[in-house]
């Protein structure tokens, strides 16, 4: 009988997934000059399509041919260019050809018991918060109330997720690994019936620490789920993470650089970099200007360095609260506030209209944030600039920045060659055995970031082991930045 059961379980599963992939099958492959009426997308969608968008965009008609056949992919554009409805549409098209499907399977009573809620069609990762509310914005503009949407994310009261998701029974559910994970692990949400998964950011996701969380959530969506991957930047590191995941897929890579942004690099003195930035800064009187500093007590000591010159700004980083974060992000994007100084808590994903400046304070240690950063300005073919204060101390990265410089045609100060040979020098290139050793170590950092305290049972700070400062990690996920 149990054997039965499951029998039974798994022959509607494949039947389900076998008829939802007919039902969105195109054998098309489009072009640049590709149109949304072309993808057979719901009226209402294409409504609201056409009143923003002539055509997709280079990355948009690559990718949801390959995402409304039911195929896994990884997909990697320029920033800015238009990958959150390169998944999302195909999400509601998975979503609504299910409930088709379900509709008709549903007529035979042995098969499909009608009136069981087993979670949500589509689900929609992202590793921030702030990311994370941004797509489930996006989401509640083109499902029109069609579809019902939750997002669960940190900072928010648990409770409140949990009604929402038992009320309203979304059909997709936008998350944050962590806060997914604690209600996974409360038994609060059920993701039975989640065949679509998106991972957006998926590289910074996986490198922040979110392995151990991805692997429960995927271990609890249907079998054979078709995954997405999407982000501006694919790093080597990540890429067995993701055949591991995706198992086959196909990678689609659009764009390359972004040429529309003109890149300044300003070589300064450490002692003379804030004269420097404030020079900057009063030459761009009356510009939108985003300001992005590694450190959470830099961002705090510029925005007060800009008000005592009179200079409105507001400053965001992980150690504020998610409602004052979004507070600020909204009042730059609306653009009561011209001047916003961020922490990497803002490099990723956020599209802000209209930044038509911004200033790396100081070099991110993460190289692939250097490409995230200058990507908040010159979205969807507009032009922007990006200007970065350089000097001696950042030099192990000046190779890399040479390399970006001349890929996108920019202007190449002199000091930028001999900081290379420097850098080469003082971080010669590692061999391959070396190279297998950072990868190694990269990928351990990442998955021991945080341990499980014995004690509490909470997950905390490595760190926080011995003897520092500890910040326990609430049910809600992680701050990065």
């Amino acid at each position: 009988m149990f054997l039965a059961k499951n029998t039974f379980l798994l022959n509607f599963q494949y039947d389900l997934r076998r008829l939802c992939t007919q039902a969105i099958q195109i054998d098309k492959q489009f072009d640049g000059q590709a149109k949304f009426s072309d993808f057979g997308l719901p009226d209402h969608i294409l409504t609201v399509l056409n009143s923003k968008f002539k055509n997709p965009t280079a990355i948009q008609a690559k990718s949801l041919p390959v995402a409304l056949n039911g195929s896994s992919m990884v997909g990697v554009g320029k920033t800015g260019s238009g990958k959150t409805l390169a998944y999302l549409l195909p999400a509601l098209a998975h979503i609504n050809k299910t409930r088709n499907v379900l509709s008709l399977i549903s007529h035979n009573k042995r098969r499909h018991r009608s009136g069981v809620y087993n979670g949500p069609g589509a689900l929609l990762l992202a590793p921030t918060r702030e990311l994370a509310t941004q797509i489930y914005e996006v989401c509640q503009e083109y499902t029109a109330g069609d579809i019902d949407v939750v997002c669960c994310i940190g900072g928010e009261p648990l409770a409140t997720q949990i009604r929402d998701y038992k009320s309203l029974q979304p059909g997709l559910l936008v998350a944050t690994p962590g806060r997914l994970a604690a209600l996974l692990d409360r038994k609060a949400v059920k993701l039975v019936d989640v065949g679509y998964v998106v991972m957006d950011e998926a590289d910074r996701m996986l490198d922040l620490g979110f392995e151990t969380h991805i692997r429960l959530i995927l271990s609890q969506v249907r079998p054979r789920s078709q995954m997405l991957m999407f982000s501006a930047t694919w790093p080597e590191t990540i890429h067995q993470l993701a055949e591991e995941f995706l198992g086959d897929y196909q990678t689609i890579e659009v764009g390359g650089k972004n040429r529309n942004i003109e890149q300044r690099i300003t070589v300064v003195d450490e002692v003379n970099r804030d004269y420097e930035f404030m020079e900057i800064i009063r030459g761009l009187s009356g510009k939108k200007i985003l300001v992005f500093t590694d450190r959470k007590t830099n961002v705090d000591r510029l925005e007060v360095l800009l008000r005592r010159e009179c200079i409105p700004a507001l400053g965001i980083h992980g150690d504020k609260l998610f409602q004052d974060r979004m507070k600020i992000i909204n009042l730059f994007r609306e653009g009561s506030c011209q001047i916003m100084v961020a922490s990497d808590v803002a490099a990723r994903g956020l599209d802000i209209p209209d930044v038509e400046v911004v200033i790396n304070y100081d070099f991110p240690q993460d190289k692939q944030h250097y490409i995230h950063r200058i990507g908040r300005t010159g979205r969807v073919d507009k032009s922007g600039t990006a200007i970065t204060l350089f000097s001696e101390q950042d030099c192990k990265y000046a190779d890399f920045l040479l390399e970006i410089l001349q890929e996108t045609d920019q202007i190449i100060p002199k000091e930028l060659h001999k900081f290379a040979e420097i850098g080469k020098l003082e971080y010669p290139p590692l061999g391959p055995i070396g190279r297998q050793k950072q990868k190694i170590r990269e990928h351990q950092m990442g998955v021991n970031k945080f341990r499980k305290c014995k004690i509490t049972g909470r997950w905390v700070q490595a760190s926080s082991m011995f003897g520092r400062k500890r910040h326990e990690l609430n049910q809600s996920g992680f701050v990065y930045d």
